[in-house]
């Protein structure tokens, strides 16, 4: 090996050193549920189960670094550059301005700083031309890319928000990164082969084809996650195992006592305006007529609701079935709006996929009969059907505040369930 390449190596051993070796305060965390029988559900390590000797070995390390995912080891380049601005002196802070907001166009008394320190963030070409005295041009795209990064409203205004995010101190920042890729080691090891990744915080969905040689996701789509806080997400691990094209849509119970049936007292013909049905034991549909006695048994629970396949489904025209405890999926929908909010937790938990079509093909593509057009008529079509899967491919519900992609951009996100304060309770 050169000396110039031995130099980057050792640089990111010690950094590998830094992030894995060193002991850290732990609490211990609430019972992970029981499995699910379909497939093994992994839950957060609270200890790492290698003895001291194997964690302190180069070579064992090394080794596990090889298997991280392309994020991981991007997020560990981040950390490292993020370190090496926190020990610079040179890199200003950005004081409170004479006003705020600030708006496009607005006279400004802080650009130097402001200037400097997206600049030193990445956000700014350190070249552009700008004025000194006005909030304009290339100053205003900069503050729009550092706020895209950090979950903010893109508008180019500086608020409140965009101020306290613009005055952390980056040593908060490398603090950030290194409790990411904490909980990216608590994960349960993604070896060769595809598999998705669901980052809730992010609201955002990746497909990789497999490691070591991706560079970056073969799919990527804006997703919907339940809302905080009575109904989130659950962080899991299990396989996708299923398509549903086609799906009916089993009302949660908690869905039906606490929304269906106060809407169906006052609207005799609610279940049909939903295209929903009655179902009893057995699977048996009894129809869409609503009745004191069919309230008294949807109360009782002798009776459930489901919503019949068509455009109007919530699920949309297919559903991605992950075997689990919680009766989390990921699923189409046929409302597309939301999708355009910056902060996109809406969901009663489980997950809505803006690219659901995009995800089957993808997912379906070892099965020789199931082109694009074959997923298409099945989209399309009005019958229900299950495809099977010939290799179920790993998903990872994840909870990480902290993303770094191959071109070093860094995505600061917020905590939108306060999970952060207790490490052990995220992934």
């Amino acid at each position: 090996m050169s000396p110039t390449r031995a130099r980057p190596l050792a640089a990111l051993l010690l950094l590998v050193f830094a992030t894995t070796c060193q002991p850290a305060a732990r609490t211990t965390p609430a019972p992970a549920p029981a499995p699910a029988a379909a497939g093994p559900v992994h839950t957060i390590a609270t200890r790492d189960p290698r003895p001291p000797t194997a964690r302190s070995s180069a070579a064992r390390i090394v080794d596990t670094l090889a298997g991280r995912r392309p994020d991981y080891r991007a997020l560990l380049h981040a950390l490292a550059r993020y370190r090496m601005l926190a020990a610079d002196s040179g890199v200003p802070t950005v004081p409170i301005p004479d006003h705020l907001p600030v708006h496009p166009g607005d006279s400004l008394d802080i650009i130097p700083a402001l200037r400097g320190r997206l600049a030193a963030l990445g956000d700014l070409d350190r070249s552009a031309a700008m004025s000194d005295t006005v909030y304009e041009g290339a100053l205003v795209e900069g503050v729009r890319h550092y706020q895209r990064r950090h979950g903010l409203p893109d508008d180019g205004v500086i608020g409140r928000e965009t101020l306290l995010a613009l005055q952390t101190p980056i040593a908060t920042r490398v603090a950030q990164i290194e409790a990411a890729l904490a909980a990216l080691r608590r994960e349960p090891r993604v070896d060769s082969g595809p598999f998705v990744i669901v980052n809730v915080p992010a609201f955002r969905l990746f497909a990789w084809d497999g490691l070591p040689d991706d560079t970056a996701p073969a799919l990527e789509s804006r997703v919907i996650v339940g809302q905080a806080v009575e109904r989130e997400t659950p962080s899991l691990a299990n396989q996708l195992r299923y398509l549903d094209f086609g799906p009916y849509w089993e009302v949660p119970r908690s869905i039906i006592v606490a929304e269906m049936i106060p809407a169906m007292q006052h609207d005799s013909l609610y279940l049909r305006r939903q295209n929903m049905e009655l179902v009893a034991r057995g699977d048996v549909a009894v129809g869409d007529t609503i009745t004191p006695g069919a309230l008294d048994s949807l109360r009782s629970g002798m009776l459930r609701v489901r919503q019949r396949p068509g455009p109007s489904n919530a699920l949309g025209r297919v559903k991605f079935v992950i075997p689990n405890d919680s009766n989390i999926y990921l699923h189409d929908t046929p409302d597309k709006s939301l999708f355009a909010r910056p902060r996109r937790d809406f969901s009663h938990g489980c997950i809505r996929v803006e690219q659901a079509r995009s995800l089957a093909i993808w997912a379906a593509r070892e099965i020789p009969t199931w082109t694009a057009d074959s997923v298409d008529t099945a989209l399309a079509g009005p019958d229900s059907r299950r495809v099977a899967l010939p290799r179920p491919i790993p998903v990872i519900i994840e909870y990480v505040t902290v993303m770094a992609a191959q071109d070093g951009t860094v995505w600061f996100l917020p905590d939108i369930y306060g999970r952060t304060a207790d490490p052990l309770n995220s992934w």
